[in-house]
């Protein structure tokens, strides 16, 4: 695969995670006001959980870039 299509990869992990982590803030928020505080800790939880899944994926597409796909037999 091309330098480009693990870049573009890159930049759509990122989008996502920040997609996701917008999302989760605004369920925490609104639980929070809701008055499940107990409840409200599983978006947070689930955001560390995208956020570690997310910069893996980031520093494997990366390390192809740089060092070139495997080969496939």
């Amino acid at each position: 695969m091309s330098d480009a299509t693990w870049l573009k990869l890159s930049s759509e992990t990122l989008n996502r995670m920040m997609a996701a982590t917008l999302l989760a803030t605004t369920v925490y928020l609104f639980l929070i006001s809701s008055g499940m505080h107990e409840t409200a800790i599983i978006p947070i939880v689930s955001v560390v959980g995208v956020m570690a899944i997310g910069f893996a994926l980031i520093k494997v597409f990366e390390h192809f870039r740089a060092e070139g796909t495997p080969l496939t037999a």
